[in-house]
């Protein structure tokens, strides 16, 4: 589910397309909401209805759904026991990152 909301000065009302459809009202005055959406990279476009005939130029936003989680596999760790509160772990990851570096605190016990 995603909600969208929008205003524009001296509007009448808005049309909504998403994904290269025609363009329809949206689903309330200055909202809109999206429902069963799939995988994948979508556009939704918003165009006002102004009250004079200047026209209105539509406002496109596109985003991704993505709903599988990346998988990470280590490569590569420190041999033996580490005793420095600082070490490298070697990850491959499925998907890009957002970061580069990936601090990790891991906690471990004598016990």
């Amino acid at each position: 589910h995603a909600h969208f909301e929008f205003s524009t000065p001296n509007a009448l009302a808005h049309t909504c397309a998403l994904d290269g459809a025609p363009p329809s009202p949206c689903t309330g005055a200055n909202y809109t909401d999206l429902f069963l959406l799939t995988e994948g990279t979508h556009t939704l476009v918003v165009q006002a209805e102004p009250t004079s005939d200047s026209g209105s130029i539509p406002t496109t936003y596109t985003w991704t759904i993505d709903t599988i989680r990346p998988t990470i596999q280590l490569t590569g760790s420190p041999y033996g026991h580490v005793r420095s509160p600082k070490f490298f772990m070697f990850l491959n990851v499925s998907e890009p990152l957002a970061s580069a570096f990936l601090p990790a605190y891991i906690n471990v016990s004598d016990e």
